[in-house]
This record gives structure tokens, C-alpha cells and sequence, in this order.
């Protein structure tokens, strides 16, 4: 009895409360104050269960008045924590943050998706058929350009990968390499005189409104300092500099396409197909680097550095910031003059392939007349000297990257053609020619024997003799430091010994040293992968890694994918940024092969290295003079 008066008790109870809750649905759900209440948090709910906060992308400044940054400073997330709001926000005010920001994240995504529709629809036929391939690539460039930073950035990039895309479409993405969309002349100016608090006239006394050059986070002015401001920076009045304004909205921009592209890999990575892509480390990998380019400050302190460690080079140059006339979002540096490097890329394939045309046709034809060997010897003097200015540039800039690889362990990640230029300057010649592939180890000695002849060799020179000894040689400009990779000591050691192992062909060491440079340890089967890669190169002869260096490593790191291994985003950029360099200076110079290079340098001491020079240059091996720094 007492069981049973129990449990009517808790039927009771329990529809008590079902008539409770009944009424106040009903109440909710038919009065007009409970509707607006629905109105407010069902929609915040879903989208709080549809779009998890683990998946936003924290690898850009945030949108000041975002949710996710009012978090960020809270926590003291990276530059943000100096600028606390002063009272925090109350939690509706956060929430409708947060709606804000979705509703704007997902408009985003919408307008890529129309955006991107006509061209994902019309590839096939361009590529498949042949049909309007040209209108294709020019919808595709049309439509980069009006997609953002993010995707301007990616198709800077891809410009110098021939091995990935056709010739046809990087030479459409080149354009965008200096000629990205630019911002209005009048936003220029209202950024400058925001960041320096003067009038434009205060700072410049002349100033083109028309931009330089214009890339996919910044553009260039050419302006001059005025009397007051050049004194103030200890630079004479009237100095030409170049004054690099970040774009308007760049930052949201930039997170809400790495936004989208997170949500996007981590939604393809739960799918079978593609799950072993890895396409989330490879969104986080790509935007990465590029976190500290969206501040111009930061850039200002790596020109500083670059200039430092070039210090000594005389045929690779930076531009100096001009202190104190640097802020986040506006840059004034010195202007640079110089000719975009990419003419020299595409003469130097034109000549090529001009040569082997001709070459077939002196094949094919008999017993020409010799009425044009004189025009013909003026032409060929002019071509020889083309050629060796392009070996020189392909030269320099891989020193260049050696020295920032292997010696600074500070690194230009963002060293394609369109933020290269070069100028020529009249150097005396080299007292000791070395061949290309002994220049990065030859450049101390070659140094000690010019200051040594300098000294010794303080004859007056006969007249006319001067104009003899001198010869002109290209210089190269580095721009848009913006981008830089430093390795820990760890990871240092690991890519000289994985770059080691590439030039001995050594597949199993390669294979070790790729496992040590991994983030996670998320390899399913590693002695599978090391016999992957044992397999790959013992199949390899030493020419073709020499000639074909891009397709090996497109090879290994499509092995180094299937096999699941993650590599840290540092050592990506290293090994993306060698792939870049040898895709344009293999353009300039064949005959230059970075494994030569690399294999030289990488020598076991010093010892060694100056045996291989001296036996080089006593067997006659000097085809090539050393581009002296």
C-alpha cells in the first residue's frame, strides 16, 4: 500500500510539472514578450551549437570590435594584451558580438561561393576541351583579384610554381605580383596623417597620389620628406622614400577567409576520401606565416635585421626604415629604384626558347649564306651578356638564401619574383673567378684576396686602364619582409641534415630527419615511410635530382603527405621557400643547380670546402666568375 501511494505521489508530481512547463511554453510561445524572447537566443543557440568557437582562426589581428578579440586580449593573446579593453563588455553585448560576427563570417562565405562558382564551373571546359582557355584564365585573375588578400597572396605564390599549375595561368598570376587591386589615394592620406597626427604637408612636401605598386596587403607611394620631418628623422630635406599603406579592412579580411578556410578543411577532414589530406594543417601552415606581415612595424624591425646581416654584401640590398615614421599600418622607407626581376625571368625564357628555334632551324636547313656574320655576332655579343646578368641574379639569390638558411637562420619567406628588383652598379672585377656552385663557400676568401690586392697593389693604373677593370653586375633589392622563418637550434641542425641527405641521395637519413622535424608524431606507420623514401632515391640517379630538383621534391613531399607526417610550420616555409627560389632562378640560370650548391656548403668542415675550391680552380673549372657580396 505505502509502494503504491508512492508512486501515485510521483505521478501526481510529475504531471504537475508537465502542466507547469505547458504553461509556460504556451505563455512563451503565444504572448508577444515570450516571442521576442525566442527571437533573441534561439537563432544565438544555434549558432553557437552549428559554429564551435575551437574552429575560429586566431592567425590574424582580429576585428576591434569582435567577440573573439575581446577574448583574445582577456587571455593575453599575443600583441592584443597591450591594449585591454578598459571596461569588459556585459554577456549580451558579447553574445550579439558573437552573432555579428558569424552572420558577417557566413556572407563571406556566400559571396566567395558566387564568386568562385564560374570558375570552378568553367574549368573543365577549359582544361578538358579546350574551350576559351584564355577567357578562363583571365576570369580566374579577375576573380583572385577581387577575392582578397588571402587568395592574392596564394596566387603571388603559386606564379613561380610552373611545376603545379600551366605556364599560360602563371603567367597570368604574375600580374598580381606588383599589380594587385589597389585602395584610393585618398584613404592613403588619411592613414598617414592618423598614424604620424600631422597634416600630409607636415610629413611630405611632395606626394603622388598614384600608387607605385600595389601588393596583396599593402601599396607603395613615392612621396619626399619635408624640411621638418627629414630633420626629425636625421635624413636630408627632400629625400624620396616610399611610404607603404596598409589596405583598408585587410585584417577582417584576413580572418574571415582563414575563418572559412578552417571550417572548410575541418568539414573535408571528417569525410573518408579526404580525410588523409590533412587539408586543416595545411590551412594553418599556410597562414601561419603570414600572421606578422598584416603589422608594418614588425616588417621595419626585419628590414633592420636583414640590413645587419647583409651588412658586408654589396650586390644585395634592403630598404632602411625611416625612424620614427613607422607605424602599424603605415611604413615610410627608403625608395629603391630598380627594374622588376620578373623581365629578366621571362627574357631569359624567351631567349631560350628563341635559341632552341634556332638551333632546329639551323638543323634543318642547308648551306645558308654568310652575308649576315657580322649582325649576327653583334646579336650573340648582346645575347651572351643577357645571360650572364641573368646567371648573376640566379647567383645571387641563392647565396643569399643560403646565407639566410644556413648562416643567420633568419629568412625571407616571401621571395618571389614580384618582390625582387634589380639594378646594375659597376663593380671592379673579381680577382679570383670561382665557379656558381663554389660562390657561397668561396665568398671569404674571394673577399681577403680584394682587400689584400687592394693594399698591396697601390700602383697608379695607366691611363684609360681604369675603364677596363671596371664591369657592371646586377644588384638585387629585397622587398616585403614582412614574411620571415626562424628555426629553433633543434630544427636548425634537422633541415641542414635533411638538406644533407637530399644531396647524398640518402633516402632512409632523409627519412629520419623529415620524422624529427615533425610537429606530432601523427605518422600511422613510420618504418613504412623511411622505406618509402629509401625506394624513392635509390631509383634516383644524381643527374636527375640535379636537373629536375622541383619534381623531386614535389615527389617527396607528395610521399611525405600520404604518409600523414606534419611537418612544423617553420620548416614547411624553409622547404616552400627553396622550392619558390629554384623555381624562378632555375628559370634565369639552368646550368645552376641548388643541389650543387647545397651540396658544397654543406661540406663536413671548412677544410674541405677550400680542397674542393682549390681543385677546382687548378683543374681549369672556371666558367663562371664569382658574384662577389
Amino acid at each position: 500500500m505505502r509502494l503504491r501511494a508512492a508512486s501515485e505521489a510521483q505521478r501526481e508530481a510529475l504531471a504537475r510539472l508537465e502542466a507547469r512547463v505547458a504553461a509556460v511554453v504556451n505563455s512563451v510561445s503565444l504572448s508577444s514578450a515570450g516571442q521576442a524572447v525566442l527571437a533573441a537566443f534561439v537563432p544565438v543557440t544555434l549558432a553557437a551549437l552549428l559554429f564551435p568557437n575551437r574552429l575560429r582562426a586566431y592567425a590574424y589581428e582580429l576585428p576591434p570590435g569582435s567577440a573573439a578579440r575581446v577574448r583574445a586580449t582577456a587571455g593575453g593573446w599575443g600583441p592584443l594584451a597591450a591594449a585591454k579593453a578598459a571596461a569588459p563588455a556585459g554577456a549580451l553585448r558579447r553574445v550579439l558580438r558573437s552573432l555579428s560576427d558569424e552572420l558577417a563570417l557566413a556572407a563571406r562565405g556566400l559571396f566567395l561561393m558566387a564568386l568562385f562558382a564560374p570558375v570552378i564551373l568553367g574549368a573543365p571546359f577549359a582544361f578538358y576541351l579546350g574551350v576559351g582557355r584564355e577567357r578562363w584564365t583571365q576570369l580566374l585573375l579577375w576573380t583572385l583579384e577581387h577575392a582578397g588578400p588571402a587568395f592574392i597572396k596564394w596566387a603571388q605564390w603559386m606564379s613561380s610554381r610552373p611545376d603545379l599549375l600551366p605556364a599560360d595561368v602563371c603567367g597570368a598570376l604574375e600580374r598580381l605580383q606588383s599589380a594587385a587591386p589597389a585602395h584610393s589615394g585618398a584613404h592613403s592620406v588619411a592613414a598617414v596623417e592618423a598614424a604620424f597626427r600631422r597634416p600630409l604637408r607636415e610629413v611630405f612636401s611632395a606626394w603622388e597620389y598614384a600608387p607605385v605598386a600595389s601588393g596583396s596587403i599593402a601599396q607603395i607611394h613615392r612621396a619626399a620628406l619635408s624640411p621638418g620631418a627629414a630633420t626629425a628623422c636625421g635624413v636630408p630635406a627632400g629625400t624620396v622614400v616610399a611610404v607603404k599603406v596598409r589596405h583598408p579592412g585587410v585584417d577582417d579580411l584576413m580572418l574571415r577567409d582563414f575563418a572559412l578556410m578552417q571550417r572548410a578543411a575541418a568539414a573535408a577532414g571528417r569525410l573518408p576520401g579526404l580525410k588523409q589530406l590533412r587539408l586543416d594543417e595545411s590551412v594553418r601552415q599556410f597562414g601561419g606565416p603570414l600572421r606578422e606581415q598584416l603589422d608594418l612595424s614588425v616588417e621595419a624591425s626585419h628590414l633592420e635585421r636583414f640590413a645587419h646581416n647583409f651588412r658586408r654584401w654589396r650586390n644585395v640590398v634592403f630598404p632602411r626604415p625611416i625612424y620614427p615614421l613607422v607605424a602599424p599600418d603605415v611604413l615610410v622607407e627608403s625608395f629603391e629604384a630598380g627594374s622588376a626581376i620578373n623581365g629578366f625571368v621571362s627574357a631569359a625564357g624567351a631567349a631560350a626558347a628563341a635559341e632552341h628555334a634556332a638551333a632546329a632551324a639551323a638543323a634543318g636547313g642547308a648551306g645558308g649564306g654568310s652575308s649576315s656574320i657580322g649582325s649576327s655576332s653583334s646579336s650573340s655579343s648582346g645575347r651572351r651578356h643577357e645571360e650572364r646578368v641573368a646567371e648573376e641574379i640566379a647567383e645571387t639569390g641563392l647565396n643569399a638564401y643560403l646565407q639566410m638558411l644556413l648562416k643567420d637562420n633568419f629568412i625571407h619567406a616571401d621571395m618571389h619574383p614580384g618582390n625582387i628588383l634589380v639594378r646594375e652598379v659597376v663593380r671592379p672585377p673579381p680577382l679570383l673567378p670561382l665557379p656558381p656552385q663554389l660562390a657561397w663557400t668561396g665568398r671569404l676568401l674571394q673577399g681577403a684576396l680584394q682587400r689584400l690586392g687592394a693594399a698591396v697593389a697601390g700602383l697608379p693604373l695607366p691611363a684609360g686602364a681604369a675603364g677596363g677593370l671596371l664591369r657592371s653586375e646586377p644588384q638585387l633589392v629585397l622587398l616585403d619582409t614582412g614574411m620571415i622563418a626562424e628555426l629553433s637550434s633543434t630544427d636548425q641542425k634537422n633541415v641542414v641534415e635533411f638538406f644533407r641527405a637530399l644531396t647524398r641521395r640518402d633516402g632512409e637519413q632523409l627519412a629520419h630527419a623529415i620524422l624529427d622535424m615533425s610537429e606530432r608524431h601523427t605518422c600511422p606507420d613510420p618504418p613504412r615511410f623511411v622505406e618509402a623514401l629509401r625506394d624513392m632515391f635509390d631509383a634516383l640517379d644524381p643527374e636527375t635530382i640535379r636537373q629536375c630538383t622541383s619534381d623531386v621534391l614535389r615527389d617527396m613531399i607528395e610521399t611525405i603527405r600520404q604518409h600523414q607526417v606534419t611537418l612544423k610550420s617553420t620548416v614547411s616555409t624553409v622547404v616552400v621557400t627553396t622550392l619558390v627560389l629554384e623555381g624562378w632562378s632555375s628559370r634565369l640560370h639552368p646550368d645552376l643547380s641548388i643541389m650543387d650548391t647545397l651540396k658544397d656548403v654543406l661540406a663536413t668542415d671548412w677544410r674541405q670546402r677550400i680542397s674542393k675550391t682549390v681543385d677546382k680552380i687548378m683543374n681549369g673549372e672556371t666558367t663562371q666568375e664569382l658574384a662577389i657580396a
